[in-house]
């Protein structure tokens, strides 16, 4: 298992919060579910201030799947789908807070974050670069969450699955 570092905020489901002073190593399911309790973010940032200038170095992708491309359930996404679709790649799942919860009137669907630990990266135009290669590769993944300044929400109670493998994400696409 390849372990990665993900930045935690002090709070959890604070959108107004830019503040990630806690540096967490997860190389385990404990030590993520632990971490996703939390608002968190895969970059360490200059000051510890989230915002795309402040990009220091990364070793992890995330990507959201809100299975908002169909209404229909048989197209949505699971975590299989992505283990088949790549297939040797290590990731963690974390169901996002609004997991099969119905949404502004929409049905309610499998909604979860991947996290793919990858090699340092101080480059943010590679590292965004492979963010959109891999949402192009997969039409679930959300677009909209590719920027290199994206948060993602913490869980009271999260549920985490990890996938074993030995190809990294950027290996895979031949980035």
């Amino acid at each position: 298992m390849k372990s990665f570092n993900l930045h935690l905020a002090r709070c959890c489901n604070k959108k107004s919060n830019v503040l990630y002073p806690i540096s967490i190593e997860i190389n385990s399911a404990e030590a993520m579910t632990k971490a996703m309790r939390f608002d968190n973010v895969p970059v360490k940032y200059r000051g510890n201030k989230r915002a795309s200038d402040n990009f220091i170095h990364s070793n992890c992708l995330v990507i959201d799947v809100d299975n908002n491309h169909s209404e229909e359930p048989q197209d949505w996404v699971t975590v299989d789908n992505i283990k088949t679709g790549f297939p040797n790649v290590p990731f963690y799942a974390v169901y996002s807070r609004n997991h099969n919860k119905e949404k502004n009137g929409a049905k309610a669907r499998p909604k979860f974050h991947l996290y793919f630990p990858i090699e340092k990266m101080t480059d943010t135009k590679r590292y965004k670069s492979i963010k959109d290669n891999l949402c192009a590769c997969f039409s679930a993944f959300d677009f909209c969450a590719t920027d290199n300044a994206r948060f993602f929400f913490g869980v009271v109670s999260p549920q985490v699955e990890y996938v074993d493998g030995n190809v990294t994400i950027e290996k895979f696409l031949q980035c």
